[in-house]
């Protein structure tokens, strides 16, 4: 199956075909074995097969979910996390001032969110500020952490970190609940690309892209959609930005000088 969809549309077999194959020659095994030894031991068999499938797929799961993927929603078990470009971006804050000042003295200021609280709590002169700035930061502030929401509510922000670097970073992100498994009010009769990936396979099981997508979320947990996010803002002093380096997901931004 995974190499048939890895050809893409230079296979010459449709996806669907895979699976099918799969079922009509298990199908043909537990007869024949019932006709050998009978009913009882094919259907002892078949369990044990399934069985065995079902836990194989399962434990390679649970290594994904637990050691590959982690705290990146691309699982249905894990709902709404904090990116790892939070962790990441306190932890080159934490170099450049340790390389600067030699200690967690850099002046850093964030806004009303309130997890800011907990991450900023090592630096001794870091500052909360409202969601809107009154002014521009003192020259001696080398960073501003604030929402998305905040940039966008209050334009103004932005105008006064004039001169800073600006890179857009995931705060708390989840799993694209919507795009692969609920089935919104009048699914069957929208456009095929605006259901749920679910939906999309209840209304075109042997569509191949369908198809496609499925194998890659059951197998490869790759939704195909991107996931959910509430972002942030850091504005860095130039000098800065080279350290900080570009974020891990979400929809970034990119560099805003």
């Amino acid at each position: 199956m995974t190499a048939i969809v890895g050809f893409g549309d230079k296979s010459q077999l449709q996806p669907w075909i895979a699976p099918v194959f799969c079922l009509a020659l298990l199908t043909l095994l537990s007869v024949g074995a019932g006709l050998r030894w009978g009913a009882r031991p094919s259907i002892v068999a078949l369990a044990i097969c399934v069985t065995i499938t079902g836990s194989l797929y399962t434990a390679r799961s649970a290594y994904r979910l637990a050691y590959q993927n982690g705290d990146t929603p691309h699982e249905m078990l894990v709902y709404t996390q904090t990116s790892p470009d939070v962790m990441r971006i306190v932890r080159r804050l934490e170099e450049v001032s340790r390389r600067r000042v030699n200690s967690l003295a850099m002046p850093v200021f964030y806004d009303n969110e309130t997890v800011w609280t907990w991450y900023m709590r090592d630096f001794s002169k870091s500052q909360r500020t409202s969601e809107q700035l009154n002014g521009p930061p003192d020259a001696n502030v080398m960073a501003v952490l604030m929402l998305d929401e905040n940039m966008s509510r209050y334009p103004q922000n932005r105008q006064l970190l004039d001169g800073f670097v600006i890179q857009r970073y995931p705060l708390r992100w989840w799993f694209p609940e919507d795009q692969i498994y609920r089935l919104s009010t009048g699914w069957q009769d929208a456009p095929l690309e605006s259901v749920s990936l679910l939906g999309q396979f209840l209304r075109a099981p042997f569509d191949r892209d369908v198809d496609v997508r499925i194998w890659k979320f059951l197998v490869f947990r790759q939704p195909g959609y991107p996931l959910g996010s509430s972002d942030f803002y850091v504005a860095v002093r130039p000098e800065l930005a080279r350290q900080l380096g570009v974020g891990l997901g979400g929809d970034l931004d990119g560099v805003t000088p």
